[in-house]
């Protein structure tokens, strides 16, 4: 009988011999990917480009040191945006990309923005980076920005070739090949463990360490959701890399302390941890610069301005908004109140207050996070609030002091709480306990998705501020218990209510007795407070003399009489009165001024 042809065999002999082979080279394959840390350093090479004379222009074909990942540029001149193309291997040209002016960043002013400044250039424009896959090739061209000179120069262009997969030399690329082949045959090391909600950590896509320690604020009040703008043609198995070469570039080329956002959302539903810090902690970023404060930025990983997410993305943000918020205790289809600390949208130093689930130009002249992705903000806050069950939220607790301007006397008045659930069904707990003893001073309770309770401390009791806190709970009747809160105290100042009923003279002649050299006046007041009564300088606002020192008065409701000696001193001449609180430092009515003419006799 005929035998059948051998090379059907040759397959199975092949893969056994494969494997034996690459079994016998897997200490060189794991030897020289060590040396070259291919699978966890990051190359990253700057290369001058030749300008090119006029906008519109192409310049000289570049060859790139090494095959690059990420493409990123800095330049110099009037225009605000160049584009670049690049190829591998003499192969066809890609097309076009438009490389803008980065848009993220840290707060103007903050150390991580001075820190970045001595690093880098800081007169230098400098893009986001852009994913390519692979290039060893780059030509770049101006965009005239609006309005300058058709004949306006780009000057000084340097392109940032980094590379994050192992495949930047010759030999990186045998290595990381000879390591893909031996994890194929023993498998793949034992991955870190992803964090809550499935976040994949730091370690699992081998961040670099940051330059300094993380900075914090007091809070998270919101997210803001970005778009890294670069490409949407990246592999699932490609992320790790295109993470740290971003966070190289942003370190590097921007001279950040670390990856700009607190968490990135890959195409393919991948949840990253971002910046070094903690997940559940308040970390400042360099993600939206002036709003870096009481904000953790998100980053979808892609363009998102004609091409929308992908589902499993939406799906993925979602789920993460829920539990970064819920972490926080902020309601994600409810406002975030901000201070600007710098002023490229909004004047440096002004309150803004914008959704809690806001898109980069809310809060920034810019078009990030993508208008497709802008569009979905809204139903994106409501379905995160809806997702994860349970949850307490928007709580605020304030108190009032018994002697507001008492430097010394903490006591409080008053202490309100206030806070939201997420299904009507809850049953609400507050409690306020004494820090010092543990003793609960005041309970309440409610069903509904509000919860509201105000408590009076007995007239005998002396209970300062800073010995209070507040505790916040919740459960629904099938037993699902929400986040448990503990939230701060915040101190409320309430206007108080100082009206002038029967105003003062606005001439007085005075003689020298002090019993006659008086001004009077009366009024009424909400609040127990000090009045003191001062005359100053109209002309320059310098106080003259003090005519009643601070004292407590009683909050009375029937016009009371206040006087105040002219001091013998005071000479004659116009000034201005002044009688009121303390240093003006309480909002509302609290000061009044009138002029006053003196004439000694």
């Amino acid at each position: 009988m005929r035998r059948g042809p051998i090379v059907l065999r040759r397959p199975a002999r092949l893969a056994v011999l494969v494997a034996a082979t690459l079994v016998a080279a897997v200490s060189l394959a794991l030897g020289i990917a060590h040396a070259a840390e291919v699978s966890t350093d990051v190359e990253m090479v700057e290369v001058r480009v030749q300008s090119p004379a006029r906008r519109g222009a192409r310049s000289d074909t570049v060859e790139l040191p090494i095959r690059a990942d990420l493409l990123g540029a800095s330049w110099s001149g009037a225009q605000h945006s160049i584009e670049l193309r690049a190829r591998i291997d003499g192969g066809r040209w890609s097309r076009w990309v438009p490389l803008e002016a980065g848009d993220d960043g840290p707060d103007a002013g903050s150390a991580e923005a001075r820190a970045a400044a001595r690093r880098t250039d800081g007169r230098r424009t400098a893009s986001s980076p852009v994913w390519v896959g692979a290039a060893d090739q780059v030509q770049v061209r101006p965009v005239a920005a609006p309005g300058s000179s058709k004949d306006a120069q780009l000057r000084d262009v340097r392109v940032w070739a980094l590379n994050a997969t192992g495949t930047a030399t010759r030999r990186e690329r045998l290595a990381t090949r000879l390591r893909d082949d031996a994890a194929w045959v023993l498998g793949e090391p034992a991955q870190a463990q992803p964090l809550a909600p499935g976040i994949r950590s730091r370690a699992t896509w081998k961040a670099a360490k940051p330059v300094n320690a993380p900075w914090y604020a007091d809070a998270v009040r919101g997210v803001v959701i970005h778009h890294t703008a670069e490409t949407n043609r990246y592999s699932c198995s490609q992320v790790p890399a295109l993470l740290r070469g971003i966070q190289r570039y942003h370190m590097r080329a921007n001279g950040w302390n670390d990856i700009g956002y607190n968490f990135l959302v890959d195409r393919c539903g991948g949840v990253w941890e971002g910046r070094a810090g903690g997940i559940r902690e308040p970390v400042g970023g360099a993600h939206t610069a002036g709003f870096n404060t009481n904000t953790s930025g998100i980053a979808l990983m892609g363009l998102h301005g004609s091409v929308a997410p992908t589902r499993v993305a939406q799906d993925a943000l979602r789920r993460l908004v829920a539990w970064r918020l819920d972490v926080a205790h902020v309601k994600p289809n409810g406002q975030m109140v901000l201070t600007a600390a710098s002023g490229d949208k909004f004047a440096t130093g002004s309150r803004v207050v914008v959704r809690a689930v806001s898109g980069h130009r809310d809060l920034f002249p810019t078009s990030c996070p993508g208008a497709l992705e802008y569009a979905q903000l809204t139903r994106l806050a409501r379905d995160a609030w809806a997702t994860g069950g349970a949850k307490v939220a928007n709580i605020t607790s304030t108190y009032t002091r018994r002697l507001p301007d008492d430097p010394i006397d903490a006591s409080v008045a008053s202490v309100s709480v206030r806070a939201v659930a997420s299904h009507a069904d809850m049953y609400v707990t507050v409690r306020i306990e004494r820090i010092s003893t543990g003793e609960v001073v005041h309970t309440f309770a409610v069903t509904g998705a509000l919860a509201q309770t105000t408590w009076t401390p007995p007239a005998e009791a002396s209970v300062p501020y800073w010995d209070l806190r507040v505790a916040v709970n919740g459960a629904r009747p099938s037993g699902e218990r929400a986040r448990a809160a503990l939230a701060p105290l915040a101190v409320v100042s309430p206007d108080p209510a100082f009206v002038i009923t029967t105003a003062p003279p606005v001439t007085l002649a005075v003689g020298g007795d002090p019993n006659d050299d008086l001004v009077r006046l009366q009024y009424t007041l909400g609040l127990d407070y000090r009045i003191g009564a001062w005359l100053h300088d109209p002309a320059t606002g310098e106080q003259v003399a003090e005519l009643r020192a601070p004292t407590y008065v009683g909050p009375t409701s029937t016009p009371v009489e206040f006087s105040a000696p002219i001091p013998p001193d005071v000479a004659s001449g116009s000034y201005e009165l002044r009688v009121g609180l303390p240093a003006d430092a309480v909002p509302g009515r609290s000061m009044h001024r009138s002029p006053l003419t003196i004439t000694r006799g």
